[in-house]
Formats: structure tokens, C-alpha cells, sequence
């Protein structure tokens, strides 16, 4: 195991957020009260070797995680966004009116389908807009089976989460003043960009980012894909510039694991916002001379950002 940091007794208090993907397993344990600097507690990650549940029980052993809050997140495959027009409904009767509204575009047969709707802020200049939601929608089986692994590890979840809302906890950190902020997450499979403003996901897009190409050693596959980088991020910022002309963005905020100062400087000559790559040391409370953190780690530090009456 490669145990990043460890700053907490079994009993200590917070929320965990728990990521697992193909490889690995990681961990994080953060307090927070939603007023003072969240504290990061802890930090693991695993190999899982093609167990997870016996990485996650490996992880919550050492971790101490018995009960209290605990999240997960979803895979990008394992699960469908759609931002619609929310229906006038009673809002009990929110979910189920936008079932159907979905249900054409569903990869897989609605009565298969767990759906969860989330309503997006409107912003104080739209008043004449008609409201909007976001819609996820995931295979019951596939939410089930992620949850059984999970129980086989003695672990109880609190809730299963998409990466965008952990992304939004994040960037909400991230936001000067009365701003708003673009925040992309950059991997070797693609990228997430999302738009929050006043601690409010309002919108977010999947980014075709190139995978790896953008740090590869040939010039030509590197300039092919930073150049798809900057316009896929263009397009994007100019939609959101057009559906929430109220919002200000004030900065893009890019993370990741790789080395980010190049795409900094290439985005500063070809955007018209300024790119940065967010101080964690100074945002987050960190453990000792710990001055930055794995990229990776990131969502599920995210899915551990959640407020006492968030978590269960």
C-alpha cells in the first residue's frame, strides 16, 4: 500500500470519500464544518490487483472506517447526465416526470434505471429562464453491484455520488468572490470540466482531452492535441458564457498528476481567461511539509466534502 498520509485515530470525526477504478483503490478522510479550511485527515491509496473488496477492506482497516459518512463515486462509464427543463411539478414528483423525460435517450431499458435529479440554480438575472435540472441516470445493476462490494468490505455507504458534484465541492474552494470558475480535471482518458459559481455546480461538459498526447515527447501528436484541448475548452467557455451571461468566470482552474505548467502557458496565449493550477497547500489544511497533492486523490477528497448534514 502506499500510504500517502495518516493523520487520524480510528474515532476521528469527518466524512470519507472512496474512489475505486480498474487499478486502484484511494481514500481520503476530511473534517470540515464549511466555515474554516477543510483538514485532510487522511490519505491512502491501493493497488486492488482485480479485488477491490479486499482493497477496501485493507484501506478501511487501516483507515478506521467503521461508520460515520462514507461516499463513493461512479464511474464515467457507469452512468448517463442529461440537463434538461425541469417540469412544473410538485417537488416530490420532480424525479418521476423527468423518468420519462429521459427515457428515449437511456442506453438501457428505464424500468433498469436508477434515476436522481438534482435542480440547477437559476441566478438572480434569470428570473424569466425556465428552470433547469440535472438528471443521472445509472443501471440498477451496476449501482447495486458497486454497493455490494463495498458491503463485502465492510463497509457502509452513506451515498453513492457522480465525480461532477464531487468536482463542484472542489472548485467551490476554488472561487474568488462573486465568480465564477472553470475547473477541468485532466487524465490520460480525458478530462471533466465543470462550471460552479457561489459553491453551485451550473453546468459541466466531458472533455476529449487527448489522453496522454498533450505531454508526449513528439511535437506534432503534442501541438494536435493541446491545440483540441484549447478548442474543445473554447467552445465550451463560450456556451457557458451564452446560457449564464450573469455569471463572471474569473479563472480556469487545471489539475491533474501530470506536470500542468505547459498547458498553463499554452492556454494563457489561446484562451481569454487566465489558467492556474490551484495551491492545495493553502485551500486545504495538509499534514506537515505535504505542499501539494496527487491529482488522482482529488475526487475523493471531493466525494469527502461534504457538509455534517450531508453525510449520514
Amino acid at each position: 500500500m502506499k500510504k500517502i498520509v495518516d493523520w487520524f485515530s480510528p474515532r476521528a470525526p469527518g466524512c470519507v470519500g472512496i474512489t475505486v477504478d480498474s487499478a486502484r483503490v484511494r481514500l481520503a478522510r476530511v473534517q470540515w464544518d464549511g466555515v474554516a479550511r477543510p483538514r485532510l485527515l487522511s490519505l491512502l491509496e491501493r493497488e486492488h490487483g482485480g479485488d477491490p473488496a479486499l482493497a477496501l477492506r485493507q484501506v478501511a482497516k487501516e483507515a478506521g472506517v467503521k461508520r460515520g459518512c462514507c461516499v463513493t463515486l461512479l464511474l464515467p462509464g457507469d452512468y448517463q447526465t442529461f440537463q434538461v427543463e425541469a417540469p412544473s411539478v410538485p417537488p416530490e414528483e420532480l424525479t418521476t416526470a423527468l423518468r420519462w423525460r429521459i427515457k428515449d435517450n437511456l442506453g438501457f431499458p428505464l424500468e433498469q434505471a436508477l434515476v436522481e435529479t438534482l435542480l440547477l440554480p437559476q441566478g438572480s438575472g434569470l428570473s424569466t429562464r425556465a428552470p433547469q435540472a440535472l438528471v443521472v441516470a445509472a443501471e440498477r445493476a451496476i449501482v447495486e453491484r458497486r454497493a455490494e462490494t463495498f458491503v463485502s468490505a465492510g463497509i457502509r455507504l452513506s451515498a453513492v455520488d457522480i465525480p461532477e458534484l464531487a468536482q463542484r465541492n472542489l472548485s467551490a474552494l476554488c472561487e474568488d468572490e462573486n465568480r465564477g470558475l472553470a475547473f477541468l480535471q485532466l487524465g490520460d482518458e480525458g478530462g471533466l470540466l465543470t462550471l460552479s459559481f457561489q459553491g453551485e455546480l451550473f453546468a459541466s461538459r466531458r472533455i476529449e482531452a487527448g489522453g496522454a498526447l498533450w505531454r508526449t515527447a513528439n511535437e506534432e501528436q503534442r501541438q494536435g492535441a493541446l491545440d483540441r484541448i484549447a478548442l474543445e475548452l473554447q467552445r465550451s467557455l463560450d456556451y457557458f458564457d451564452r446560457q449564464f451571461s450573469f455569471i463572471s468566470i474569473s479563472r480556469l482552474a487545471l489539475v491533474g498528476d501530470a506536470d500542468l505548467d505547459p498547458l498553463v502557458q499554452y492556454l494563457g496565449h489561446t484562451l481569454y481567461l487566465p489558467a492556474m493550477v490551484p495551491d492545495w497547500a493553502s485551500i486545504l489544511e495538509l499534514p506537515g511539509d505535504m505542499a501539494s497533492l496527487p491529482g488522482a486523490a482529488l475526487p475523493a477528497i471531493g466525494a469527502a466534502l461534504r457538509l455534517p448534514e450531508e453525510g449520514a
